[in-house]
């Protein structure tokens, strides 16, 4: 949940920035990160981290909802396994 997301998402940032950023800006990865780092400082790799993190509390919301009721019935319909 929010802990993998907080973890991941310096990575997702440096991916969405050479995906957007014309031929040549980084020379990979790496340089990417190092860019970031010493042009907009530690924060930039973490911005829009909070809106992400709030749209992982419905997800995570259906997803143990789901679960539950899946589980519910299939334990009803299989009651001796």
């Amino acid at each position: 949940g929010m802990m993998a997301q907080t973890v991941i998402y310096p990575m997702e940032v440096v991916k969405t920035r050479m995906a957007i950023s014309a031929p040549g800006t980084y020379s990979g990865i790496i340089g990417c990160f190092s860019k970031i780092m010493q042009n907009e400082g530690l924060g930039a790799l973490y911005k829009g981290l909070g809106a992400s993190n709030i749209g992982i509390i419905p997800y995570a919301g259906v997803d143990l909802a789901v679960y539950g009721t899946v589980k519910d019935r299939w334990i009803t319909q299989n009651p001796n396994k």
